[in-house]
């Protein structure tokens, strides 16, 4: 049987090239998988286990690996971000898995107490920035601005973003019921249970390979967020109505729109990316949705974001794209889609943004994210959401959406929108009903808001805005 050990240079090799910014972990896993068709679930999941877990802390691996560390020759890669067996035995360390001893006899020129001491003593570090900086391994100047908007939640936030995000399952309504779904993962011998909030949510006891099992064969279950579930509960769609993804990426949320929808109906998606599209409709398929078709964008429209990639903005468009390079687009879109302008009764937009609340699945995105995209991206969102208003019917609505927690890419746009454009805000509460909006909405029950250190799902924002109907 392999020993854990032995995969430590696979690890090693991906933590390389994810922390240098060549590629992001995914695409890195992916390749790597397929160089090692002979690797056990098992072997697969230490090694993804492993990897983000360390992207998700890499600050404070580093902070404590620097305390423990002699100075000396290690095999760190040339030209990369250090790499040292130093640091994966100060993950362990740090998190349980190894002892002292342990560390000691694979590394004995490192002082292992030290790197402990290191790490226990940020508890007690005066200064919040960089106390949380260090301990949730974000950069100090977004954890100033999460300070600034969350006070005294930002610790817990802030740490809950480091933490694996839970198996979470969607089923797919159109051909199954949830009680049919448990009891297929019962017979099976899964643990599984019902999600919090998530009415289609199935929560699994960890993420061990469920493609061979009859329910995903049979096209009755798909990966998703229970935040994203719950953000397509808020847009509500009429059965029979006309409803459209304005950045639909592969396709998660519109599957399960089509699934609120009884597979009835004109659902459309759209996107700039052929690739992701084509993923979309191999789901649907896969699926059996019949309601949906996809509508290829020109990439002037400055969308398309992979469903959970948690990208931002700048890795999607053009370096010559400008908001008002944007606005300017009106006219780019093909007839299929201009024809449909003022006819929609849902516009779902998930606009690109800086991917905050979904770090627990893109834990590298905390290191390249920078101050100017936080700066630019609100202008572009907004030029984003503009273009997909004209596709509202009069009384049909606008589902503006992020997976973001700060304020500049949520409530300020939507301030900005409203404003502008003359549609009303609709509280969420009255779309998910009192019992279920209290735990997820803010205080006044106007905005889905959701955060992983409360609810347990990525963090995600939604706002609801309506087209006046015409007198």
């Amino acid at each position: 049987m392999r020993e854990r050990q032995d995969l430590d240079p696979l690890i090693l090799d991906l933590w390389a090239k994810t922390r240098s910014g060549r590629v992001f972990a995914r695409k890195a896993v992916a390749e790597a998988f397929a160089g090692h068709p002979g690797l056990s679930i098992r072997d697969r999941e230490v090694v993804v286990s492993t990897l983000y877990g360390m992207l998700g802390q890499a600050r404070r691996i580093e902070h404590a690996w620097k305390a423990g560390s002699v100075g000396g020759p290690d095999d760190r890669a040339a030209g990369h971000a250090p790499t040292s067996r130093g640091l994966l035995l100060t993950y362990r360390l740090l998190t349980g898995a190894l002892a002292v001893e342990q560390a000691r006899r694979v590394l004995p020129g490192a002082d292992w107490p030290a790197v402990l001491a290191a790490d226990m003593a940020l508890i007690d570090e005066a200064d919040p920035v960089k106390r949380i900086g260090i301990r949730a391994s974000l950069p100090d100047f977004l954890v100033e601005r999460l300070l600034a908007e969350y006070g005294e939640e930002t610790e817990a936030l802030a740490l809950a973003l480091g933490e694996p995000p839970p198996p979470m399952l969607r089923v797919n309504t159109i051909w199954a019921s949830r009680e049919k779904v448990l009891g297929q993962f019962a017979k099976a011998g899964r643990p599984a249970r019902p999600a919090r909030y998530a009415e289609t949510g199935i929560e699994l006891a960890s993420y061990e390979n469920v493609f061979r099992l009859r329910p995903f064969a049979e096209g009755y279950i798909e990966w998703q967020d229970e935040g994203s579930q719950l953000v397509c509960r808020l847009v509500a769609p009429p059965p029979k109505g006309l409803v459209i993804d304005y950045c639909a990426g592969a396709g998660g949320k519109t599957l399960a729109l089509s699934a609120l929808m009884k597979n009835a109906g004109r659902l459309i998606a759209l996107d700039v990316h052929e690739k992701r599209l084509a993923e979309l409709r191999r789901r649907a398929r896969r699926a059996r949705v019949s309601n949906a078709r996809t509508i290829r964008l020109p990439r002037a429209d400055g969308i398309g974001r992979g469903e959970g990639e948690a990208e931002s903005l700048a890795a999607d468009l053009p370096a010559t794209s400008s908001p008002s390079a944007l606005r300017s687009s009106e006219t780019s879109w093909p007839p299929a889609l201009e024809a449909l302008v003022g006819r929609a009764d849902r516009v779902l937009v998930d606009v690109p943004c800086s991917g905050l609340g979904a770090l627990r699945r893109k834990p590298e995105m905390r290191w390249r994210l920078k101050e100017e995209d936080l700066r630019r991206l609100p202008e572009e969102q907004c030029a984003i959401a503009r273009k997909a208003m004209r596709l509202c019917a009069p009384g049909g609505r606008l589902i503006y959406a992020t997976c973001t927690l700060l304020a500049d890419e949520n409530e300020r746009v939507v301030e900005v929108l409203r404003a502008e454009s003359g549609f009303e805000l609709m509280p969420a509460k009255l779309i998910l009903g009192k019992a279920l909006a209290g735990p997820l909405t803010d205080p006044s029950g106007t905005f889905l808001k959701l955060l992983p250190h409360r609810q347990g799902c990525d963090g995600f924002f939604a706002a609801v805005l309506r087209r006046p109907k015409t007198r």
